[in-house]
Parts: C-alpha cells; sequence; structure tokens
C-alpha cells in the first residue's frame, strides 16, 4: 500500500497542475500526462508585429500604443523617438503648439517658433510673426525705422617721416614711441603707446559711432610718449570723412610728420 501511494504522487507531480482541462488524445481518450504546449495552445501569442494585428507602432514584435514621445508610431509602422521638444498626440511627432505659452519669440505660417528678432519674422511673446518693411529693423520683437549706419574704427599703421624723428631721438635718443587720439563728436579713444619704432602698426579697435558723427567730425592727433618731456605732438589733422570712404572701409590720412595714418571702418 505505501508504495502505491507514492507512486500515486509522483504521477501526480509529474503531471503538473491539473485543475485545467485535460487535453483529449485521439479517439476521445483523456491525456493524464499533458505537455506545456497543450495548456498554451488556447491562447493567442504573437510572434510577429504589423498592421494585421497592430494599430499603435511596433517594437520588435511587441505591439505599443503608439501615443508616446519614445515609441510614437501608429498603423503597425516601428515605434518612433521624438525630438526632446515634440509631441505625440495621434501617433505622429509633431511641435508643441505655438502660443505664448511655449514660445518667446514669434509663431510664423507653420505655427513654427522663431526667435523674432529678424526682419523676416519679427515678434514677440508668441505672436504672428511679422515682416518689416525695407525701412525697417526688428528691434525687441518690434518693426522700428531703421538709424544711421554704426561703424567700429581700427587704427591700422602710420609713418613719421620730417623733423618728427629728430624731435624723438633728441628727448630719448632712440626713435619714437607713437600714440594716436581719435576724436568722433563727443566720443574719444586714445590707442596702446608702439615704443621706438618709425613706423608703428597697431590693428587697435578703438570706438564705434554712426555715419553721421564719422562724416560730422574726425580729429586725430600723433603723439610722441616722452617720458623726460612728456608728451610731444607729431601731427593732427581733421579729415572729412566722406560715405563712399565708409563704404570702401579705408581711411588714409597725412597728419603733419604723421604720414599715410591708416584707419579701417567695419560697418555693424
Amino acid at each position: 500500500m505505501r508504495v502505491m501511494f507514492i507512486v500515486a504522487l509522483t504521477l501526480a507531480g509529474c503531471g503538473g497542475d491539473t485543475s485545467g482541462p485535460t487535453p483529449e488524445r485521439p479517439g476521445g481518450q483523456k491525456d493524464l500526462f499533458p505537455t506545456w504546449g497543450d495548456y498554451l495552445a488556447p491562447y493567442d501569442i504573437p510572434t510577429s508585429c504589423s498592421a494585421a494585428n497592430c494599430s499603435g507602432c511596433c517594437r520588435g514584435i511587441e505591439c505599443l500604443a503608439g501615443n508616446g514621445t519614445g515609441a510614437c508610431g501608429a498603423g503597425g509602422d516601428p515605434c518612433q523617438t521624438c525630438k526632446t521638444d515634440e509631441l505625440c498626440p495621434s501617433g505622429s511627432c509633431i511641435p508643441p503648439k505655438c502660443d505664448e505659452t511655449t514660445c518667446a519669440g514669434c509663431c510664423d505660417k507653420s505655427s513654427a517658433c522663431k526667435p523674432g528678432s529678424t526682419a523676416t519674422a519679427c515678434g514677440s511673446k508668441g505672436g504672428v510673426c511679422a515682416t518689416c518693411d525695407s525701412d525697417k529693423v526688428c528691434a525687441d520683437g518690434f518693426c522700428t525705422p531703421k538709424g544711421p549706419p554704426m561703424y567700429k574704427v581700427t587704427l591700422v599703421s602710420a609713418k613719421v617721416t620730417g623733423s618728427a624723428w629728430l624731435v624723438c631721438g633728441f628727448a630719448e635718443f632712440s626713435d619714437c614711441d607713437l600714440y594716436v587720439i581719435l576724436k568722433v563728436g563727443s566720443a574719444s579713444a586714445q590707442s596702446t603707446t608702439k615704443n621706438n619704432t618709425q613706423s608703428p602698426v597697431w590693428n587697435e579697435y578703438l570706438l564705434t559711432a554712426t555715419e553721421t558723427a564719422l562724416i560730422g567730425s574726425f580729429n586725430v592727433e600723433v603723439r610722441d610718449d616722452d617720458s623726460p618731456l612728456g608728451s610731444v605732438g607729431i601731427g593732427s589733422c581733421s579729415p572729412k570723412v566722406t560715405s563712399s570712404q565708409l563704404s570702401s572701409g579705408q581711411l588714409i590720412v597725412d597728419c603733419g610728420d604723421a604720414k599715410s595714418v591708416t584707419f579701417s571702418f567695419q560697418k555693424i
């Protein structure tokens, strides 16, 4: 009796959980020892993902809803990852709605957010982008009339000739130590000093001024920095700057014994 009881328990353990329906053999006979495949047969386990069995998007054989930015898609297409600022409300990656809550600049016709700082797309706070007229620029999100052009003025070089080098030598027994003072309207700037040279090269930015100011007043003074005697004037001049010179980007003038004093202009 003990041996038969152990055999019965062993057979029950090998058969697994027999609480479900027992598969039948051909002819209607019950299978006392069903396999795992017999139990899984009633369930539909997908082996692929496509439009035939997925209305969202496919990641491998897995069908996902397709409405998340990390898995966006529909119709059984492969899942896509949206860009950082995009949304996936209906199975496709789209930019967020452009309005004052999402855009500090302006919204163009395609509802894309633009910086709002250019003449072709000017605006702010999610408003509709405007195109400025040719006589206006975009400033702080508004089309405003253009002001006079601005130029950066750079001192390039100069040459000292004539009696000036005698003045330098007499004071310091050496070449000149030259610097330039430039005055444009109410603005002024002084260059650095180039020591022991009759042909100083600076390539040094001095100041920024409007076209109106540059044409109206441009005063140049070239001086020698003599430590024992103080500063000594080498030459000065007040050339009449023209629009064509500003456009060409260069001005060359003679100021007393300071020859070929060269300035460059960069429009900004």
